[in-house]
């Protein structure tokens, strides 16, 4: 092989292995649980309670993450007590 040719298939394996990096990067979502307390408590703020929508927009906009992840940090939130979700309406618990 030319170098020309070896040149070529090194760039493309490297913009390869970046674009690999940056998927799994953005796919990893990672919080903590006192980080996602002050998130929770600052979406509400004087509200008693949002739309699932908004909070979940919200939750959306704060960590920068798609609606899957943001679905998963809501069920995080239920889980350990953070929430309550009744119907189309999510409030903190108390």
């Amino acid at each position: 092989m030319s170098q020309p040719t070896i040149i070529a298939i090194v760039i493309v394996l490297a913009c390869f292995a970046v674009a690999i990096f940056a998927y799994l990067h953005r796919k990893h979502i990672s919080y903590n649980l006192e980080d996602l307390q002050k998130s929770i408590a600052t979406l509400f703020g004087s509200d008693d309670s949002l739309p699932r929508s908004k909070f979940l927009m919200g939750l959306k906009n704060k960590y920068s993450c798609s609606q899957k992840d943001a679905l998963y940090l809501m069920g995080q939130a239920r889980e350990h007590g953070l929430i309550v979700v009744e119907d189309d309406k999510v409030r903190p618990a108390r």
